[in-house]
């Protein structure tokens, strides 16, 4: 296994108990949705350019995170509508 796959690896790992956390309670503490929409946004560029690179490592990191902050954006609105 390489370096970067082990990276993605770490970087996933590290994201799934604040997403599972975040969706089994419907909550999240903290994050203004300004945050999360940029985030949301610059991950999906970066997923973008990695897919004109042909860069395998950041298509599935980036493609990972922009999933996951979708996840929280979605929830982040369905909030703000109550």
């Amino acid at each position: 296994m390489d370096i970067g796959t082990f990276g993605i690896i770490l970087i996933i790992i590290s994201w799934i108990p604040e997403l599972k956390k975040t969706i089994i309670s419907k909550k999240i503490g903290g994050l203004d949705i300004k945050f999360v929409l940029l985030y949301f946004l610059g991950s999906l560029m970066l997923f973008i350019h990695a897919i004109n690179i042909k860069d395998m490592i950041f298509m599935i990191l980036n493609g990972m995170l922009s999933l996951m902050a979708l996840a929280q954006l979605f929830i982040l609105l369905k909030r703000d509508k109550r």
